[in-house]
């Protein structure tokens, strides 16, 4: 569907969010790499087949369009969304699939600029979360999405003209069916700090996301071998690069909220017997409800 499609029915009322006190993540998928934490293009599928220690089997694909799979810098959008209808749930008022909002709004949300080039990187975005495809299974074959699903089913920017042309008013999503049941899930969400949209690199968001869902209110670290954090990340660079990075992130402290840890019994020792462990290093957590 076009930027410019039809929506087929009307959109709650025009949201305002920049009140929002916290990001509002899935807690069941927020580990799990549905999104390229690439800033470059990536058109090759990410693949994920990981048995968990508790048994659960979890299998699944992201195929992108030519405009490549979604991005975890575009999934900014859906945390917005996400922490929009949950706001309004909390305040026991309705929500639906269809919403209105503002670019203007979610940039400062994101706390990206409102130039040109970030109104173009959002309809970007827009794509291709739209064009996004995930199919798999999602819990022991449970949960099956053979046929697939998308971010959103569809988007339009609404304009109106002005004595200097057509300005964008407002843009419409339609959350996918998928998306809104999650989000929509009673207390299945995680409350993120703020400084997650300060982070700038994808590897950083990824393992922020996973300290999110695995060092909680109850825990205080959380610890698994490199390889599987590699599987986790959704990577296409070879494990030893992100070792590399990890390494620089302790350098430099730059995870909020959380500190991280290397324990290998030898500097060559294989990915699987090299732990990476997350501590907590702030009481500004995020926790589930």
């Amino acid at each position: 569907m076009s930027s410019e499609a039809q929506l087929p029915v009307q959109p709650d009322l025009l949201y305002s969010a920049l009140h929002l006190p916290s990001i509002k993540n899935d807690i069941d998928i927020i580990s799990m790499p549905l999104y390229s934490i690439e800033k470059s293009r990536r058109t090759k599928p990410i693949q994920f087949d990981y048995r968990y220690s508790n048994g659960q089997h979890i299998t699944f694909t992201v195929k992108g369009t030519s405009d490549g799979i979604a991005t975890i810098y575009d999934k900014d959008l859906i945390l917005f969304l996400h922490s929009l209808l949950i706001d309004k749930l909390n305040r026991n008022e309705p929500v639906s699939r269809l919403v209105e909002f503002t670019a203007h709004d979610f940039l400062k949300w994101a706390n990206r600029g409102t130039g040109k080039a970030d109104y173009q990187r959002l309809e970007a975005a827009l794509r291709r979360l739209h064009g996004t495809v995930i199919s798999g299974n999602f819990n022991a074959g449970e949960e099956s999405m053979e046929s697939g699903v998308h971010y959103i089913e569809s988007f339009e920017f609404r304009r109106r003209n002005t004595k200097r042309g057509r300005v964008l008013k407002s843009i419409v999503v339609q959350l996918s069916t998928w998306t809104f049941a999650k989000l929509t899930e009673a207390g299945r969400y995680i409350s993120m700090d703020r400084r997650y949209l300060d982070i700038q690199g994808g590897i950083e968001r990824r393992l922020y996301e996973i300290a999110t869902k695995h060092v909680g209110r109850e825990k205080s670290r959380f610890e698994i071998n490199l390889q599987s954090l590699h599987e986790w990340m959704g990577s296409q660079a070879p494990v030893r690069k992100l070792k590399a990075h990890i390494k620089r992130i302790i350098e430099e402290d730059s995870l909020p909220g959380y500190k991280l840890r290397i324990e290998s019994p030898s500097p060559r020792a294989a990915a699987v017997r090299t732990k990476i462990v997350f501590i907590k290093a702030s009481p500004r957590l995020a926790y589930a409800r």
